[in-house]
C-alpha cells in the first residue's frame, strides 16, 4: 500500500478547522509521541519499523519514517496550528504570520502555543465542572478536554469570520490597546455556539445583558443602560459575563476585572428603589478605589464564582470566606 502524499496528509487534518488541534494531539497520543521530544519521536519511528517490518516493503516504511518526520516538525505543527478556527484567538502576543522570526524563534513561538492549549484546556475543565458538571476522567486530559471543546465548536457550527464581529464589537466599546483576557475570550466563543441556556431560564445564569448590548452592536441602549449604571461604562474596564437572578428583584453580576486579571461580582437591583441605588453605590465605591482589590487568590476566586453560577447559591461565597459584595469590605479587599 503506497504512503499517502504530504499534501494528502495536510488536506486530512486541515480537513475541518474546527478539529485540528485535538486531530494533532490525537495522532500524538496515537504513535506515543511527546511533541518536541526529539528522542520520543525517534523511539516512535523505531517502534512503527519494527512493527510493520514484516508486512511493508523498505519503501514503504521509509515513507511512513518521513511522513512522521513531517508531522513532528515544528514548522508544520507551527501551520496546523495556524489554521485552527480558534486557536489563533488565544496565541500569546502577535499573530503568528507577523511574527518576526528573529526575534521570536520557533522554539518560543511553539511554546506560546502550548501555553495557549493548555490555559484554555484548564479554563474549560473549570467551566465544564461547575457550569456543566461534567469531569473530565480520561487518562489523557489534555486531549480529552480539548476534544470535547472542538466537537462543541463542531456541533455549534463556530464560524470563525461572525466570532470576528462579536470581538470587534467588545475591542471598540472597550477601546483595547492590548489582548482582551483569554478567560473572557473562551466565554465569548461558547455563547456563540450555544453553550449557555438562555438568558430567559432562571436555573443557569445567561451571559449578561449588557454584554449582549455591545456584541450586538445596540449604542441607544449601552447609552440608556449606562445612564443608570454608571459603572458599566468602558472606562472601568469590567466586562459582565452572566447575569445571575437571586429572586425578590435582586440579581448579581459576574464579570472580569480587566485591571486585576480576575473575575468578580456585585450585587444588582433590589426590591425597591434605595436597594437599586444602593448596590449602584456599592460598585462605584469598587471602581473608584484605587486599590480595588489590594489581596485576592484569583485562582480561587474564580472557581468560588463558578461554583456560584453551577448552584446559583450566593451562600458559597459566604462559606469561602467572603463576601458577596466587595464593596462593603474595608478598601474592598477580597480575603
Amino acid at each position: 500500500m503506497a504512503t499517502l502524499s504530504l499534501e494528502l496528509i495536510d488536506k486530512i487534518f486541515l480537513a475541518n478547522p474546527n478539529k485540528i488541534i485535538s486531530t494533532y494531539l490525537a495522532f500524538s497520543k496515537d504513535n506515543n509521541i511527546i511533541t518536541g521530544n526529539s528522542k520520543s519521536s525517534d523511539n516512535a519511528l523505531k517502534r512503527r519499523k519494527l512493527s510493520n517490518s514484516n508486512n511493508k516493503d523498505k519503501q514503504d516504511i521509509k515513507g511512513d519514517k518521513d511522513t512522521i518526520k513531517y508531522l513532528l516538525n515544528q514548522d508544520t505543527y507551527m501551520k496546523y496550528s495556524q489554521q485552527s478556527s480558534w486557536l489563533k484567538y488565544f496565541i500569546h502576543s502577535q499573530p503568528l504570520k507577523k511574527q518576526n522570526k528573529r526575534n521570536q524563534p520557533k522554539s518560543k513561538l511553539k511554546s506560546n502555543i502550548e501555553e495557549s492549549i493548555n490555559t484554555i484546556a484548564t479554563y474549560f475543565n473549570q467551566i465544564e465542572t461547575y457550569y456543566k458538571q461534567q469531569h473530565c476522567t480520561d487518562d489523557n486530559s489534555l486531549l480529552a478536554l480539548i476534544t470535547r471543546f472542538e466537537t462543541l465548536l463542531d456541533t455549534g457550527s463556530f464560524e470563525s469570520d461572525k466570532f470576528e464581529k462579536h470581538l470587534e464589537a467588545l475591542k471598540k466599546y472597550y477601546v483595547y490597546n492590548y489582548e482582551i483576557p483569554t478567560f473572557v475570550k473562551l466565554i465569548l466563543i461558547l455563547y456563540y455556539c450555544g453553550y449557555f441556556e438562555s438568558s430567559k431560564s432562571i436555573s443557569k445564569p445567561g451571559i449578561h445583558i449588557f454584554l449582549n448590548m455591545i456584541l450586538e452592536g445596540e449604542p441607544s441602549k449601552i447609552a440608556d443602560f449606562i445612564k443608570t449604571y454608571k459603572h458599566y461604562s468602558a472606562i472601568y474596564k469590567f466586562i459582565p459575563l452572566f447575569g445571575i437572578y437571586l429572586g425578590m428583584g435582586y440579581s448579581f453580576v459576574i464579570g472580569w476585572d480587566t485591571k486585576f486579571d480576575c473575575m468578580i461580582g456585585f450585587t444588582e437591583n433590589g426590591s425597591d428603589g434605595h436597594e437599586v441605588m444602593y448596590n449602584i453605590g456599592c460598585a462605584m465605591k469598587y471602581f473608584n478605589t484605587p486599590s480595588r482589590l489590594v489581596k485576592i487568590d484569583k485562582k480561587q476566586l474564580l472557581e468560588d464564582y463558578l461554583k456560584m453560577i453551577c448552584k446559583n447559591d450566593i451562600s458559597i461565597l459566604l462559606d469561602c470566606s467572603r463576601r458577596l459584595n466587595v464593596c462593603d469590605m474595608p478598601y474592598a479587599n477580597v480575603w
